[in-house]
């Protein structure tokens, strides 16, 4: 940088006021006019050279060395010192400066540091927080297992209870079975007929659409039989299965019903499979004997010789329809094997 001799006689005059006072901040109008002294007329410069603020920048920086503004290390303070010939006092000014400029790297470095720091902080204590949460949940867990395995135990224990009780209940109902069994049959037992009504089809439907109707009626006879026995499950019932030429009423009164009421009696036609349906479906119902199974087999009969049909007096009126009926099944008939079909108690008549 570049002096001139003006600003060279006001550096040396602030340098003399300073070693003369001890003060870093001095007086601008001192330093103006001790600047007399060391100009070549003797005449002091004018502070308005520095006050002036479209002034160069070195009368700007003079300025802030007058009120002690300025870091040891800047030039105008380097070119103050530099009055003083004194080459201990030169070195000691120059490090000064290295030392403030080692200082402001450390200070940076510090505050890197602190940031490293507060970071650290800042992760660790997420982690501690995300240790407590997982120490919590898995605390948590652990209970939640420890509950599962006493309740897995006490169900356990409670399986086997019911699992003797029910063993204890099928001996009982084993002994009770037989003993009904060995039970005379019941003379004038009271009982309910169910069988499916063709009352209202017409005689004009085709032998399918009358099978088809036959199918309907007798599934809604077994439901309004099923929701009688939800209410109150029958003592015994007879399940009859039959080719439509049979008079159920008479078959029914001859029945060893081994209880003298509530006893049921379903009787229809059925192909096996919708056999085995009713049967199954009806034994659900049931708490202690599963249904007796008749079933009349007229292989060796066939249904359209009229010297073995028995008329059923409640479907007399639509003797045709039923007589085409019967007679389509008859040529739809197959021999089964019963015992395939997997009754417990099962009567088969020819």
């Amino acid at each position: 940088m570049e002096y001139s001799s003006n600003m060279l006689a006001v550096l040396e005059a602030i340098y003399n006021l300073r070693a003369a006072s001890g003060n870093t901040k001095l007086s601008h109008c001192q330093v103006e006019k001790t600047s007399a002294d060391f100009t070549e007329d003797k005449k002091p410069v004018k502070r308005q050279n520095w006050y002036n603020g479209k002034s160069r920048p070195e009368w700007q920086d003079i300025k802030k060395a007058i009120n002690g503004e300025l870091p040891r290390s800047h030039s105008v303070e380097r070119k103050i010192a530099s009055f003083n010939h004194d080459c201990k006092t030169s070195a000691f000014i120059d490090r000064i400066a290295i030392m403030e400029r080692t200082i402001s790297k450390l200070e940076a470095d510090l505050e890197d540091q602190r940031k490293i720091h507060e970071d650290y902080v800042k992760t660790r204590r997420q982690g501690q927080y995300e240790e407590a949460h997982f120490k919590t949940k898995f605390d948590n867990y652990k209970k939640q297992a420890e509950n599962f395995k006493k309740e897995n135990v006490k169900d356990h224990k409670t399986i086997q209870n019911l699992m003797l009780d029910n063993e204890l209940r099928r001996t009982e109902n084993e002994k009770f079975r037989k003993l009904v069994s060995t039970q005379n049959a019941v003379e004038c037992a009271e009982k309910q007929l169910f069988c499916p009504d063709l009352t209202n089809v017409s005689d004009d439907l085709s032998e399918q659409d009358l099978l088809t109707a036959y199918d309907k009626a007798r599934e809604s006879m077994l439901e309004k039989m099923l929701a009688r026995m939800a209410k109150k499950p029958p003592s015994d019932i007879f399940l009859i299965f039959y080719s439509l030429n049979t008079d159920i009423k008479q078959i029914a009164e001859g029945l060893p019903f081994k209880f003298p009421e509530n006893n049921y009696v379903f009787a229809c036609f059925a192909l096996p499979s919708m056999r085995r349906h009713i049967y199954d479906t009806t034994s659900n119902i049931l708490e202690l004997i599963p249904p007796s199974v008749i079933l009349i087999d007229h292989n060796s009969n066939p249904p359209d010789k009229h010297s073995n049909v028995v008329e059923l007096p409640e479907i007399r009126q639509n003797r045709s329809a039923m007589e085409r009926l019967r007679s389509y099944i008859g040529q739809r008939r197959a021999t089964y094997d019963v015992i395939q079909e997997g009754y417990e108690n099962v009567t088969v008549i020819r």
